[in-house]
């Protein structure tokens, strides 16, 4: 049986988006069922471990800051010291199970003591989209190898992130956990509906987009089609809700050629209330992502009776059934969404009848209680990926 579980990932859980999100309900959901979970952020500028003003564990598993011969050297100095303080960690939180969310090779650590016989806890590797990357050099590909023969789970939140990880990797798909990520129907829901978010009053009609302002959400993709549609619905708006980034300026410098800078705001960093807000107040939802291993915003904005429009790539594919659930176009065609835009507003019956059938699918399908019994599978059961090693090449 599990008792503590430290939930790793790189970055602060309580940051608005992605994996964060996952991580923050996932701790929710296993203390609800009296598992202890710990959530840790992988930290490389932490010597000792402790908590920081918002109660969550910094620690540093890194043992190498980098692969090249410099890097191997000097980790080697440092490796009994940082694997001494890794054991340390996991004695004094009378750890069972570690679970690195958005992995790397911090990972290391656990496996070597795991293979020493120094940890008998389990290790799952559990990956969110732009974490798959292939290895590259003979080194870094040996120390994936190590790492995931030595896990006892490896989680995709898709079954398209789960071919990602198998190709990068070299590994069977059926080692690779499909575990969904849910979604909050009590805050993501028609009741979150609010006029003025962040001291912004919202328009009275708008099409909403959540996602970073980075270039593979394809905001730019939409704000052309939101363009060619304009003329034709003269009240809309267009509201895009993320973190910021590159595109941010980007997006407003062509809604100024485009002479649509009146109807254009982008929203930057909001909490996940003011994210659910937004979006229940939308008249539709569009998702224009070049590429999207699962797709939250997508059943964020179903669960609140939303209907929804994405591009027709990874995990949309999964979630959405065109015409029935939602609707779906070639990603980077601007053309193809404008027209689906003005078709389904033109449709009011159908959107209507969309959105509430996808909203039963959430609820049905997409809670957070379900994630968490993904993960707790291989937390507690010890599903031994590590029997199946990985061939050499």
């Amino acid at each position: 049986m599990v008792s503590n579980i430290l939930l790793v990932l790189p970055w602060s859980p309580n940051l608005p988006g992605g994996v964060s999100v996952v991580v923050r309900n996932l701790a929710r959901e296993l203390t609800n069922v009296g598992i202890s979970p710990v959530v840790v952020v992988d930290n490389w500028d932490v010597p000792v471990h402790h908590f920081d003003d918002e109660r969550v564990l910094n620690f540093r598993f890194a043992l190498f800051a980098t692969l090249n011969l410099h890097g191997l050297i000097k980790g080697m100095f440092i490796f009994p010291s940082r694997m001494a303080a890794t054991l340390v960690l996991l004695k004094e939180y009378k750890v069972s199970a570690v679970n690195f969310h958005y992995p790397n090779l911090d990972a290391l650590g656990i496996a070597l003591l795991k293979r020493m016989g120094l940890f008998n806890g389990r290790l799952v590797l559990s990956f969110h989209g732009t974490d798959v990357r292939r290895p590259e050099g003979y080194v870094e590909k040996k120390l994936w190898r190590f790492v995931l023969n030595s896990s006892d789970g490896i989680t995709a939140c898709s079954g398209a992130l789960a071919s990602q990880v198998s190709d990068a990797f070299g590994i069977d798909v059926k080692r690779v956990s499909v575990v969904h990520n849910g979604v909050d129907t009590d805050l993501f829901s028609a009741s979150s509906r609010c006029h003025e978010v962040a001291g912004t009053r919202l328009p009275e009609q708008f099409v909403v987009s959540v996602g970073s302002y980075i270039p593979r959400k394809g905001h730019l993709v939409l704000l052309e089609a939101f363009s060619s549609i304009a003329e034709a619905f003269p009240e809309l708006h267009l509201v895009i809700v993320g973190m910021d980034g590159s595109d941010r300026q980007t997006l407003l410098d062509r809604a100024v050629e485009l002479g649509l800078n009146q109807r254009l705001i982008c929203l930057v960093g909001l909490d996940p209330e003011s994210v659910a807000s937004v979006v229940a107040n939308a008249m539709l939802c569009v998702q224009p992502s070049f590429a999207e291993p699962f797709g939250l915003a997508v059943i964020e904005a179903g669960a609140c009776g939303v209907p929804v429009l994405a591009s027709a790539v990874g995990g949309h594919l999964e979630l959405i059934s065109d015409s029935k659930t939602g609707f779906l176009f070639p990603a980077g065609d601007s053309k193809r969404c404008a027209f689906l835009i003005q078709k389904v507003l033109g449709d009011p019956d159908l959107l209507v009848k969309v959105a509430q059938s996808f909203r039963r699918e959430i609820m049905e399908r997409y809670s957070w209680e379900n994630c968490a019994k993904g993960y707790w599978q291989l937390l507690e059961d010890g599903v031994r990926t590590s029997v199946h090693e990985i061939p050499e090449n």
